[in-house]
């Protein structure tokens, strides 16, 4: 999975969260969320970075849900979307039904570089989105740019 979002959208980290039922919880059903790190271009690496972005895409996406949040980093861009997929292709079972997945962007500008980094996480298991919120808040807490000095 790594190697082809690699090779299509520059994906530098990618990976997929499975929870389910547990001793404390027996009646939990199985989920699965996938979490992605692409680094992307950006035509701005100013303070204008966020607030233009943000504009692009409410314009881009209508139905989506876009705001402005503030993670230890620096400011970021938050896109919600649902999608409806006509085909899934679905591990833990063999429903050939659509679904809806549901999709988070976090845009983060990489300060003094015309880039972005896109937190992107996704899941069909929408019953869970609040702790799928939890899970990416705490990724959120970990992101730092380190910038070494020209020798």
């Amino acid at each position: 999975m790594y190697e082809m979002l690699a090779a299509a959208a520059g994906a530098v980290y990618a990976g997929v969260l499975l929870s389910g039922p547990s001793e404390d919880d027996p009646d939990k059903p199985f989920s699965s969320v996938m979490l992605s790190v692409t680094a992307r271009p950006s035509e701005l690496s100013n303070e204008h970075t966020v607030r233009w972005l943000s504009r692009t895409m409410g314009t881009l996406y209508p139905e989506a849900e876009v705001g402005v949040m503030m993670p230890d980093c620096g400011p970021a861009v938050v896109v919600t979307q649902d999608a409806e997929v006509p085909r899934p292709v679905n591990l833990l079972e063999g429903d050939p039904e659509p679904t809806t997945v549901r999709q988070l962007h976090i845009f983060v500008p990489v300060p003094n570089h015309l880039a972005m980094a896109d937190f992107s996480l996704a899941t069909e298991n929408i019953d869970e989105w609040d702790d799928c919120l939890e899970f990416i808040g705490a990724v959120c807490k970990t992101i730092r740019f380190t910038h070494s000095a020209a020798a």
